[in-house]
Parts: C-alpha cells; structure tokens; sequence
C-alpha cells in the first residue's frame, strides 16, 4: 500500500516526522510531494498530481499555519492554497475515507470542509495523534487488500487488458462514458440515488430489457446471478411484468460510473443477446 504526503514548505518538517514514523513502524510505502520520483523533471504539475491521485492508495496532507489572512474581521492562519486543492483533487478521486487531513494547531479550514473529522497535531498529544493514525492505516490496509482481492475476481470474468487493469476501480470522467456508451447503444448514463438513509446523488448505468414472458426475465436473472456474486457487483434490478430494468455503479468510489460497471454492462448484454433478444416489432 502506497500514501501520498502533501503539505507547505512550511509544514515539510512535521509531513517528513509523521511519513518516516509510519514507514518505520507500519511498513507504509510512503510518497513525499518532495521526493524526486513524485515530481520528475518534464512532468507538468497538476497532470502529475491527476495521475498520482489515480495510482496511490491514499492520501495525507497537513494542514499548517501558513498563510496570515482576514476572515470575519478577525485574523487567522490557514494552509497554503495548492495544498487545499491537492486535496480536494485526492478526495474526489479516493473519497473521504482515503484522503485525511492532519491540521497543525489552529489552522483554519475552508466552510466546504465543515464536519470533516481531522487529526490535530498539538504539542502534549503526539501519541495519541499516532496511534489514531496507525489505527486509520490498519483499517485501510484491510479495506485495499479487499478491493485488490475484488479486482482480480473482475479480471478473472472478464478478459481485460494490461491498460485497463489498471483503472479497474476508478471513476471515469464524462467523456471517458460517452466512448464507452458508443458500444452500449442500449445504456444510458442517468442519475439516480443511493439505497441508504439518508440517500445520496450518484451517477449510474441503466438500461431496459425485454422478455416474452414474465418466467423469462426472471430466468435471465437466475442465469446472470452466480457470476455477479462471484465478483461481488451487485446492480439493482427492478422487474416490471416481461422487463427487465438494470441500473448500477461502483459503491467504493461514490456510487459512480467505473470500469467495472462498463464490463458487467457487455457481460449482461452478451448474455441477453445470446439466450433472450427478440424482435419487438
């Protein structure tokens, strides 16, 4: 497991003492923003944090006390811009869960981030800072180990290439949909709700079958339902008499639209164009 650290100039110091504690005694590969390998000579910086957001397992940044600013007519310190946008840019692709915030005393953080649980790092409670940490890691490890264990069951249904391997649990940006749905004329990107209370937006992949016969649909499903177990990918089904309709997205990026969801769309239509298509009119 690879974590990306970010933080100030300022802030360096306290990332390098938390990232060398947690490679020490965890085993953490761990990715500093200024080692070399992060930021290699020619690459072009927000297209190398895009693709280091896509490649590592989680995130870290610090928080500190860099920048002198007025707020409410009172005035605070907070942390250097490009680290509140690296990460926003980790969070979005990593979610919540994978990218923490460590905030050095009193840092001020931005009103978006309200009730977001952060780490604060305080002289006197530099233990507890560490175990809350090792803590969050352990817990991690266990969660990527299973998503890896998740991913190589896909490759094993489905034939992918080297490139796509890579991306298997990613989330794909609209254009990247609309060339995918050029070879799934019969889906459509729509946007729906979660089945949690309370139910959050997500963006998912829908599409409607149709059978002869009531027995029918309720047969392909049957047909579809050990190979989707087997790769724990469940979509919703909602049948409605002699339809069929199919919606799903890939929970562990946000309910959103991954290669995951593009390949179980091929295999439910290969199955459906095998066994049950027929002419409507």
């Amino acid at each position: 497991m690879q974590i990306f650290f970010g933080s100030s100039r300022e802030s360096q110091e306290v990332m390098e003492e938390l990232a060398s504690w947690l490679q020490e005694e965890e085993g953490i590969d761990v990715l500093l923003w200024t080692d070399r390998q992060a930021f290699p000579i020619g690459s072009q910086l927000l297209d190398r944090l895009v693709e280091l957001s896509q490649t590592v397992d989680a995130a870290v940044f610090i928080f500190g006390e860099d920048d002198k600013i007025w707020y409410r007519n009172q005035e605070e310190m907070q942390p250097r811009d490009n680290v509140l946008l690296e990460y926003g840019l980790f969070a979005s692709r990593l979610g919540w869960e994978k990218s923490i915030v460590c905030r050095i005393n009193k840092s001020k953080t931005s009103s978006d981030l309200a009730g977001l649980t952060v780490l604060n790092l305080q002289k006197g409670r530099e233990i507890d800072t560490r175990l809350r940490l090792r803590s969050w890691v352990r817990d991690l490890s266990k969660k990527v180990e299973k998503e890896k264990e998740h991913s190589t069951k896909i490759r094993s249904l489905f034939p992918l290439t080297p490139d796509d391997c890579d991306h298997v649990s990613r989330r794909l940006i609209a254009r990247e949909i609309a060339a995918e749905l050029e070879m799934l004329p019969e889906w459509t990107l729509a946007a729906g709700v979660t089945m949690e209370n309370p139910p959050r937006p997500t963006r998912e992949l829908v599409r409607k079958y149709e059978f002869r016969s009531f027995a029918e649909a309720i047969r392909f499903m049957g047909e579809c339902v050990e190979e989707l177990d087997s790769i724990n990918h469940h979509p919703k089904w909602l049948n409605i008499w002699k339809s069929l309709i199919v919606s799903m997205s890939t929970w562990n990026i946000g309910h959103d639209v991954s290669l995951i969801d593009i390949k179980v769309a091929h295999f439910l239509d290969k199955r459906y164009n095998k066994g049950y298509r027929f002419d409507l009119t």
